[in-house]
């Protein structure tokens, strides 16, 4: 149904268009043709690209793009490491958990691990790795922090609830908006960056490569007025 009528509404547009405008057939046709070799340049370059991109980056040029570039790379929000806990009000011995949340035991871990995966509605115990501090406490009474800033200063460990659901929030570190974001933070971003970056220098270099070639060859000859 709605193919039916995009396709119905693109015949009346034309048709409007054809009678209302004397169009120049030519420019038309010029435009047309512009636009098929435009199609059949970015398809070779396509072809062209994959066939030759490397998208392997190695560590160490991450760390060379992001040490050249920190400026680049300034948070926008505040962000987090630790563990944030969602549980529903009548999870069994929800009174442990902060005490499992605060151990560094291994054994208290795998338990803490167990736990959140019978009972917890969402949880994230990877805590070496950063978190959008806005994200993690969107639709949690932590969302209405004022400064958030002096609240991660001040609060390494927190309990707080609604009317269903007790939340527990363990901050080993954390960074302020305006600081220059952890290599971690933004390591896919960078090698999304250089890959890219690849991609451009090589279609570039494809039409070096192509206008190079066909001048040794003599294959054109520019015509110039005198």
């Amino acid at each position: 149904e709605r193919y039916i009528r995009s396709w119905i509404k693109k015949q009346l547009l034309i048709d409007l268009a054809s009678s209302t405008i004397d169009f120049d057939e030519a420019e038309l046709s010029r435009k047309i043709l512009d636009y098929r070799y435009a199609l059949m340049v970015h398809e070779y370059k396509q072809y062209h690209i994959n066939e030759k991109l490397m998208t392997e980056v190695t560590e160490e040029e991450i760390q060379e793009y992001y040490h050249s570039n920190q400026d680049n790379f300034e948070l926008k929000q505040n962000i987090i490491r630790g563990i944030f806990i969602k549980l529903p009000k009548e999870a069994p011995k929800i009174n442990t958990v902060g005490k499992l949340i605060r151990s560094k035991k291994p054994n208290d871990r795998e338990e803490l691990a167990s736990y959140c995966f019978q009972f917890a509605t969402y949880y994230t115990l990877e805590d070496t790795v950063w978190m959008n501090f806005n994200e993690l406490i969107q639709s949690t009474p932590l969302a209405s922090i004022p400064n958030q800033e002096q609240y991660l200063k001040n609060n390494k460990y927190v309990e707080t609830n609604d009317q269903n659901f007790e939340y527990f929030l363990l901050i080993n570190e954390y960074k302020i908006a305006d600081q220059i974001s952890p290599l971690e933070f933004v390591s896919d971003n960078i090698e999304e960056i250089i890959v890219n970056k690849r991609k451009i220098a090589l279609a570039n270099q494809l039409e070096t490569d192509i206008y190079a070639e066909a001048q040794k060859n003599n294959d054109f000859e520019i015509y110039r007025e005198n």
